[in-house]
């Protein structure tokens, strides 16, 4: 959702006529005003320092070199903070993958707790001023957290805390808005997002929406499920057919897991040996930073996790990166090389789980 409203906010992609057709087919509602993402940082590998200076190259603010004995998060909170202070229009901000941060309680503490004086009517923290005109401050989120509390009816006090990051989030912001993708009414939510994976070219209205339905029920409340499910049935040669299939309604009970053995079992016919491809994945799992750059490194950790080298290594990198297993990558730039890891956190833990055997079962047909 974040990387939705981020990517529909840009003007660069609004005006590129390419993606005319997601503008388009978008309800109106659900569309971002142009611009009303200033800056979006994913926290990823990233310690509160690179996050801080992240942030400030997002707003065209070049970081101060800091000196041998500066501390770069206090230079560079600092200069944020300057930058706030001055006169102008509001600012949003977007901090993704909180949770995947090196130094995750860091951030909330010495990145964005002294934010707050910036953020709505929030009050200033001790030692901080609030000029009348400094710009206002929009702060969107982003953090996988455990699931709420089942005894709903516990009155609230210390006890009835939240643990983790989402309750060091909501000590600092104590008036801020929680989404939890994981509440029951986020079933509908997932239907929506499996249809529209799906494509309303790909099959008919009723049946596609029936489809999504079935998918969202098997799959809540794991976003990520869903996507993978929703591809599946995107490249199926009859969608409708696969979403009644006991097999794969099973394969969708198993979560992650299962729609990767079957993923992995089809790219056989695509001149991807599985365990190849599984190799692959995994080394990018592996990966430090914003991922794995193809060059002689990928090949090379891909050969170690597999035991043996990788024959024909570019080719086989080609042929995931064409397979239905792209879906599985996400890829940035670091360093000024092409570098991918895997779309989600989740799925990298699965990947560098020892304990996962995803080749099980691959030898009988895939459904």
């Amino acid at each position: 959702m974040l990387a939705r409203a981020v990517t529909l906010s840009d003007p660069l992609f609004r005006d590129d006529p390419r993606y005319g057709r997601a503008l388009r087919s978008a309800a109106p509602e659900t569309v971002p005003p142009e611009g009303s993402v200033t800056a979006a940082v994913l926290a990823r590998h990233r310690t509160a320092s690179d996050v801080l200076g992240d942030l400030l190259r997002a707003l065209e603010l070049p970081p101060r070199p800091a000196g041998p004995t500066d501390d770069p998060v206090e230079l560079r909170r600092a200069q944020l903070l300057a930058h706030l202070d001055e006169p102008g229009d509001p600012v949003t901000l977007v901090l993704d993958g909180l949770d995947e941060s090196v130094e995750p309680f860091r951030v909330v503490r010495d990145v964005l707790a002294p934010l707050t004086a910036h953020c709505g009517a929030a009050p200033a923290l001790p030692g901080q001023r609030r000029p009348e005109r400094q710009r206002s401050l929009r702060l969107l989120i982003g953090v996988r957290s455990s699931r709420p509390r089942a005894d709903r009816a516990a009155p609230p006090g210390p006890a009835a805390r939240e643990a983790g990051l989402l309750g060091a989030l909501r000590e600092v912001f104590p008036t801020a808005s929680v989404l939890r993708t994981d509440e029951t009414d986020s079933e509908s939510d997932i239907a929506d997002y499996v249809q529209a994976l799906v494509g309303a070219e790909t099959s008919g209205g009723d049946s596609t929406r029936h489809a999504a339905e079935t998918v969202a029920k098997r799959v809540w409340p794991s976003f990520l499920d869903a996507r993978l499910a929703g591809e599946q049935l995107h490249h199926a040669s009859d969608p409708d057919a696969l979403a009644g299939n006991p097999d794969w309604l099973d394969l969708l009970q198993a979560g992650t897991v299962g729609l990767l053995r079957r993923d992995l079992a089809l790219v056989e016919d695509e001149g991807l040996p599985a365990e190849v491809a599984l190799a692959l994945l995994r080394a990018a799992a592996f990966a430090l930073g914003a991922g794995i750059p193809w060059s002689d490194v990928w090949p090379a950790v891909a050969g170690a996790l597999l035991g043996r080298p990788v024959e024909e290594p570019d080719r086989m990198i080609e042929n995931l990166l064409k397979s239905r297993l792209a879906g599985y990558l996400a890829h940035d730039d670091e360093d000024d090389r092409l570098v991918y890891r895997p779309a989600h956190e989740a799925l990298a833990e699965l990947l560098r789980d020892p304990r996962q055997d995803l080749l099980a079962g691959l030898g009988g047909d895939a459904v």
